[in-house]
């Protein structure tokens, strides 16, 4: 197995094998016919530390779970929030409204995490702010693709994951704040993908169909 990048999941479960198999691991060093090799072994070693190293959020007890541009933000540096995104990138996309055509879109993260396997303990943040993408069928280079991200094919599963991570590193009694557009999808297909219910909400935006939701951990 040469040296190559793991998702998360792939080291956690290489290493837990490894170390319930220590045995195992000598022989395959010991044999030349082996995939595994020393470098390998170092880069496992090496991002499996990583993993466990404690992330401080001692003064973060919101998390936004993904943060995108954070355009609803009134203080986009809010010091209490940790703002995690699974991109980090400035980029330029056509758009028709501006003068010079091009929109910036800036996606800079405290911290690149995806929301479906975020590396925090249980129970760890008082809120947690989730507005994931909304729309399937936008172009892959579009401004809104860029801005907002895109649903992929499995969204329903992403969907379900994210949920249940949210919920996951919520406090007892936690907040969820969810926000979600029905332009394609609508918010009753959402419900019935989780076992979790909002205790109220409120429709906005000019054509009604933003909606946010207020859940909370352990109460429906």
């Amino acid at each position: 197995m040469s040296k190559q990048n793991f998702t998360r999941k792939e080291v956690i479960e290489l290493v837990d094998q490894i170390l319930q198999n220590p045995d195992e691991l000598i022989d395959a060093v010991n044999n030349e016919d082996t995939d595994w090799d020393a470098e390998c072994l170092i880069k496992l070693a090496e991002d499996y530390i990583d993993l466990r190293i404690e992330i401080d959020v001692s003064n973060r007890f919101i998390l936004d779970a993904c943060c995108g541009s954070r355009m609803f933000w009134f203080d986009k540096s809010n010091p209490n929030c940790l703002f995690i995104d699974k991109r980090s990138e400035i980029v330029e996309a056509k758009d028709s409204s501006q003068k010079s055509g091009l929109r910036t879109i800036e996606v800079k993260p405290d911290l690149v995490a995806d929301f479906t396997e975020m590396p925090f303990k249980n129970e760890t943040f008082a809120m947690v702010v989730f507005d994931p993408p909304h729309l399937k069928t936008l172009g892959q280079n579009s401004w809104m693709a860029k801005k907002y991200g895109r649903l992929p094919e499995d969204w329903q599963f992403m969907l379900q994951k994210g949920f249940n991570e949210c919920m996951r590193v919520l406090k007892p009694q936690g907040v969820l704040i969810f926000k979600w557009n029905e332009h394609e999808i609508n918010s009753k297909q959402i419900l019935d993908l989780i076992p979790y219910k909002p205790l109220f909400g409120h429709t906005s935006g000019k054509q009604a169909k933003t909606i946010w939701m207020a859940f909370m951990k352990g109460v429906s």
